[in-house]
């Protein structure tokens, strides 16, 4: 049986009095005002906006998240009960892993595109989800991006990209000095629950150390090249 959670969205926290701001329903919220009051079963103001945490908001972060890969992959041909699994995929395939938690004991640990029961596969970048769906490189030129440490900073680069069968393709990850990035390899296809399938990976550790992939597919068809940052900051560079 899989274990969860699959993935974090932003939820906000009590313990550094960080909410979500999110609008009203005007139907009777159980909502805090600016000064920290509860109210319960009442509405305050009509269509106004109220600070919550938790799952409460974490979740619509990831139902949004799936609503815009529909949108983005424009056609689908799986079916109604597969199309699912590849939105899913696209979500997992996409987080990182931000390895803190407010409270020692629920720490989760460094599983380099693997998966833990604190956070599932990592924070979900609706960016990089929505690139792996809409774009597609060759890599006839290289690729660069800048990944950093920042909450708005970008955490991961995803592309497809078409691969011959029996062919032997080399990928080179230059790392920045002042960041340790992984490079990985994705089936186009998830596995039965909807989880993502490595196909190749590097994940070398350590700050400034490159990485390189020499992958040879058994069958032909459209993968996915992802760049995840796991620490620091910098500019990447990747070439085949």
């Amino acid at each position: 049986m899989s274990i969860k959670p699959d993935v974090l969205a932003p939820g906000g926290s009590t313990v550094t009095n960080n909410l979500i701001t999110s609008v009203d329903t005007n139907d009777k919220d159980t909502c805090e005002d600016s000064s920290g009051i509860e109210h319960l079963n009442t509405d305050q103001y009509a269509n106004d906006y109220c600070t919550m945490f938790g799952t409460s908001m974490a979740a619509p972060h990831v139902a949004g998240l799936v609503a815009l890969i529909a949108d983005a992959k424009e056609s689908w041909a799986w079916g109604a009960k597969t199309d699912p699994l590849y939105a899913k995929m696209i979500i997992l395939m996409t987080s990182t892993e931000v390895q803190a938690a407010e409270q020692v004991a629920f720490k989760p640990s460094l599983d380099r595109g693997g998966k833990d029961r604190y956070e599932g596969y990592g924070r979900i970048n609706a960016d990089a989800a929505i690139e792996a769906v809409r774009l597609t490189t060759s890599l006839a030129a290289p690729e660069t991006a800048t990944l950093g440490d920042k909450p708005t900073d970008k955490k991961c680069w995803a592309r497809k990209i078409a691969l011959k069968a029996g062919v032997a393709h080399t990928f080179t990850l230059a790392v920045p000095a002042g960041a340790d990035i992984d490079l990985y390899i994705y089936k186009p296809i998830p596995s039965a629950n909807g989880e993502p399938v490595i196909a190749a990976k590097s994940t070398t550790a350590g700050k400034g150390t490159n990485e390189r992939i020499a992958f040879t597919p058994s069958k032909a068809g459209t993968y996915y090249i992802v760049v995840k940052r796991v620490s620091g900051s910098g500019t990447f560079s990747l070439t085949k």
